[in-house]
């Protein structure tokens, strides 16, 4: 492998993505970095490629009606390419979406950035017929393309043998930032190093300034960085030195996803309610809107902008012409909107707003309040103390601020509230500098230039339990800096080798200076990671010492060190993901595992098992080398459900096999998501449901098989998921003669009509009156009452947003729940507490969600209930997995 030639900076944005580049050429051979734009090459119509500045961040999935020749590249599809759906990136993808945006993959960084970014599909909400990617994918997918436009310009220096920085959000938690490095794998740019925008930003100042000396008067330096699909706020404190001043990255605000997007989403739904009354729009119209409001607000947000833009909405069909819809957008409507909803001017000591917004319809978790000025204020209160004053300057970058309207309100609110001038940095370039200011880092970095200090940007903890219950021990102080190691003096840990164990770590913000091995004050500020479950080499138990680390590629490692002579020591890869792979987890030792299956084949091996065993005694014979079932983990779990899939046509054998091999493999399959391989278990098993029981005379058969389509439903398509309820359905419909097989088991079959999550919301509003005219008649009722807390959720346990019902028709099914008396049933207490959840997408109003908390509190209900209605974490967070999923989850799995 050859040296690198250059450092590479990739501006990986929500709306545009921009490479800089500069020479590695030696220290004394040039005083700074000559940094350069890669020019992209991208189509920009049919068979029209131009080379741009930026590439914007979309995939367009085009249909059959587009020749395959119109939309080729000058090379050949990369694996991932070739793995996805046929698609166009870049510009004339960006004009297709504008006229078919179900076809438009957009803002996939965002989707990134949330907890469940592996189940989500793009184009959100695309019909059937459109192929689809995942966030993670999508961004694969950019990145490859970049790699192989950067391989056709400099054919002898591969981009994967170069020094790349990638650039992040500073608020990406550690998973988004996971997914980013697994994204750049993918693309074949492995280790890559991760820089913090804002950092990235000040970087490009500095390089335009000459240097940290243009500094010398300021003492904290404020940036803010807003992009398509982020806000980002950065203090960076200024100390004079002898040779020039040394800065310091000091805090970073929490994941705020506010951005140009917000603004584009805003001005359609007020111009569509201009255009149509009121009514809503179909989401196809909408995203079109979208489209002309981004290009129209852009325009009217300049210096010489019009008075008034003009904006169409075609019809459809034999209505295209005559069903068109005509409107303008003015400077004055989007100066109010933009300037008075997001910049608002409020005090210093203005906090953000809890209230239901208008920016729902994505599905992506938006905040409540869309006023950035409200958030920067409540971060400049929580990260500005006497020994870190009050910014006496200010850089802003990101799309939003090539409107100086906005720079200047921003520049505005932060004099008003210091209450004297702050400096203010220019930045000609807002769309470029992140890119500019990766490269000039990395440059920097090489060269052994004095860098911005920046170390961890949150703390961390492990969760262990202690005297007075779970604990959060930091393990690695906020601002430590990367690449040293922080060992905890005490206290000392118990590590059980030789079965599954559990880790579970958490991260901070705040700037409390924790100090390594201190306990936190406050469990429910912080932000809780993936738990790892894994089986650690050795046998016993050891007493160990942990250490951590932050990598230089921003990746944190965790290592168990032995305190005794044999000076042993485990690392822990962390895989930040909401599942983990099959390296992360060691699914159990081969001993263990080996008298394990040989219990299974004891009982559904082929021929006549040598051994034979009661099928009933089964469960209690895996137990004794494999640990209790409760603490089996996802990897344990699927190879246990992996040996009974194998041996499937076994169960037949007779009635006890049958019922016993749904009960165990059903646990094992448990929630049929979440897990490497579980796609092709759920195709494995789904054929066994058209062939129903082999031995079904008996209802304890019939309640195993329910009970195992309910564990695995989650892994079920919305198609197989109404198969089920076209059966199951019935069990609701009053009158229906129900023979047979059909009247087994009535309960679990209503339990698995809740667990149907992926039916279209109109269809789940049915069967939620039909269930609580179940429970008003008083018919299993715990059954029907946790069925309708599933259907009517607003934090659906897997499925995504738009299959929610509408609030306004589970409002209505509280009210009438209301009426019935908690006490007696406590059920009502978990049915109320889901349905009313605040999560700030589609919630009730106030005053119903006060009522609700109002009868929880008389009725005693948990404090897990209390917090979900509250909008805080609730405690015991295993007890309410269980009491939502209808069964506790896999060790180490975990789906959110």
């Amino acid at each position: 492998m050859s040296e690198p030639a250059y450092v590479v900076g990739i501006d990986l944005g929500t709306t545009n993505i921009v490479v800089a580049y500069a020479p590695l050429a030696k220290a004394d051979d040039r005083a700074s970095a000559d940094i350069r734009l890669l020019p992209i090459p991208q189509l920009v119509g049919p068979g029209q490629l131009i080379a741009l500045p930026s590439l914007p961040a979309v995939r367009y999935h085009p249909g059959p009606e587009l020749e395959r020749d119109l939309a080729r590249l000058p090379w050949p599809p990369g694996p991932v390419a070739r793995r996805l759906p046929a698609a166009i990136q870049g510009r004339w993808a960006l004009e297709l979406g504008s006229h078919m945006p179900e076809r438009l993959v957009q803002s996939a960084k965002s989707w990134l950035g949330i907890a469940d970014a592996q189940h989500v599909r793009l184009p959100w909400q695309a019909a059937e017929h459109i192929a689809t990617v995942s966030p993670l994918e999508a961004t694969a997918g950019y990145l490859e393309y970049l790699r192989q436009a950067w391989q056709q310009q400099h054919p002898e220096h591969p981009l994967a043998q170069q020094r790349l920085i990638i650039t992040i959000p500073a608020s990406f938690d550690d998973l988004a930032r996971s997914l980013t490095l697994e994204a750049a794998a993918m693309a074949g740019l492995p280790r890559p190093t991760l820089l913090e925008e804002p950092l990235a930003a000040c970087y490009d100042w500095l390089h335009r300034a000459g240097g940290s000396h243009a500094l010398a008067a300021v003492r904290t330096l404020l940036v803010c960085d807003i992009g398509g699909g982020t806000s980002d706020f950065t203090l960076i404190r200024v100390t004079p030195d002898a040779d020039e001043p040394r800065l310091e990255r000091m805090s970073v605000g929490d994941h705020l996803m506010i951005g140009g997007d917000n603004m584009d989403l805003a001005l359609a739904v007020q111009l569509q309610r201009k255009l149509t009354a009121g009514k809503p729009l179909r989401p196809r119209a909408l995203l079109t809107l979208l489209q002309q409001c981004r290009q129209a607000k852009e325009q009217l947000l300049a210096e010489d902008a019009p008075e008034e833009i003009g904006i169409s909405l075609l019809g459809s069909g034999a209505a295209l012409i005559g069903g068109s819809r005509q409107s303008r957008l003015t400077r004055k409507e989007v100066d109010e909107l933009v300037l008075e909803g997001f910049f608002p001017q409020v005090p210093l000591d203005a906090r953000p707003l809890r209230r239901p917004g208008a920016l729902r319809q994505w599905g992506l978790p938006y905040p409540d309040d869309g006023a950035i000025s409200r958030h920067l204020a409540d971060f400049l209160q929580r990260h500005t103390q006497a020994e870190d004053p009050f910014p006496d300057a200010l850089l802003v970058n990101g799309s939003p601020f090539h409107s100086p309207k906005l720079a200047r309100r921003l520049h505005a609110l932060l004099e008003a509230w210091r209450g004297a001038p702050v400096t203010w940095l220019a930045n000609q370039e807002p769309g470029l500098a992140v890119a500019r200011g990766a490269a000039h880092f990395g440059w920097q970095k090489l060269h052994q230039k004095r860098l911005i200090q920046s170390g961890a940007a949150r703390s961390y903890f492990i969760l262990a339990e202690g005297a007075a219950g779970k604990e959060a021990i930091c393990i690695l102080p906020k601002g430590t800096p990367e690449a040293r190691p922080c060992t905890l003096p005490q206290p000392l840990f118990t590590l059980r080798c030789g079965r599954p164990v559990q880790f579970e770590l958490a991260s901070s913000t705040d700037d409390t200076p924790y100090a390594p091995g201190q306990t936190a004050e406050a469990m429910e500020r912080l932000h809780h990671l993936p738990r790892l479950t894994t089986t650690l080499a050795g046998d016993g138990s050891a007493q160990v010492r942990l250490s951590s680390v932050l990598t230089e590629i921003g990746v944190l490692e965790v290592t168990c060190q032995a305190t005794d002579e044999s000076r042993r020591h485990w690392p822990l890869a962390f895989n930040l993901r909401r599942h983990e792979s099959d390296a992360a987890q060691t699914p159990a030792a081969d001993e263990a595992w080996q008298q394990a299956r040989a219990q299974l084949l004891a009982v559904y091996g082929p021929g006549r098992p040598a051994v034979a065993l009661a099928p009933r005694t089964l469960r209690q014979a895996l137990e004794k080398p494999l640990g209790p079932r409760a603490t089996w983990s996802g990897a344990l779990a699927r190879q246990v459900a992996d040996e009974l899939i194998a041996q499937l046509g076994k169960r037949r054998r007779s009635e006890s096999h049958e019922r016993v091999w749904f009960n165990l493999t059903g646990y094992a399959m448990r929630p049929g998501i979440g897990m490497p391989g579980d796609r092709a278990r759920m195709d494995a098993l789904w054929p066994l449901y058209p062939q129903g029981l082999q031995h079904g005379k008996e209802t304890a058969s019939w309640h195993e098989w329910w009970v195992f389509w309910r564990r695995i439903a989650a892994g079920l398509e919305e198609s197989r998921q109404m198969q089920l309820l076209d059966e199951v359905g019935v069990v609701l419909v009053p009158g229906a003669a129900r023979k047979g097989s059909a009247a087994m088991a009535a309960e679990e079959q209503v339990r698995l009509l809740g667990s149907l999550e992926r039916i279209v919301p109109a269809i789940k509003a049915r069967i939620g009156e039909l269930l609580l005219q179940r429970i008003l008649d008083g018919r299993e009722v715990d059954a029907a009452a946790w069925a309708l807390a599933r259907l009517g959720a607003r934090k659906l346990a897997y499925a995504p947003a738009d299959y929610r019902v509408p609030a306004a028709e589970v409002s209505d099914w509280l009210n009438r729940l209301l009426l019935q008396d908690w006490k007696r049933q406590p059920e009502f207490c978990f049915t109320a507490a889901a349905l009313s959840r605040h999560t700030g997408q589609d919630d009730v109003d106030e005053a119903l969600r006060a009522q609700i908390l109002e009868q929880l509190h008389r009725s005693n209900a948990a404090a897990r209930w209390l917090a979900w209605v509250e909008g805080e974490s609730g405690s015991d967070q295993a007890e309410g997995e269980r009491h939502q999923w209808g069964d506790s989850l896999p060790v180490g799995l975990v789906i959110e």
